[in-house]
């Protein structure tokens, strides 16, 4: 049985999205399958020089959600 591995599932495994059977199954078409072996190291290689960023809000904004959450807990309260 031929199976049609889509560039977007190759993605999801990078990201490490992919469930059991998926990620099995691709594991061993990896092995056995050059050109998609091929395929997948480009998309590795470019997800690892991808630049690693972390985003945090500013104390002003958790501080207003941690308000907003409190306030709306103390009205649910009366």
């Amino acid at each position: 049985m031929t199976h049609n591995y889509t560039p977007e599932l190759l993605i999801k495994y990078v990201y490490g999205e992919t469930d059991i059977a998926d990620r099995f199954e691709l594991e061993d078409a990896l092995e056995n399958n050059a050109p998609l072996r091929a395929q997948y190291l480009d998309i590795h290689n470019s997800y690892r020089n991808l630049p690693k960023v972390a985003f945090s809000p500013k104390k002003s904004t958790l501080d207003n959600i941690l308000n907003y959450s409190n306030t709306k807990s103390l009205e649910a309260n009366f």
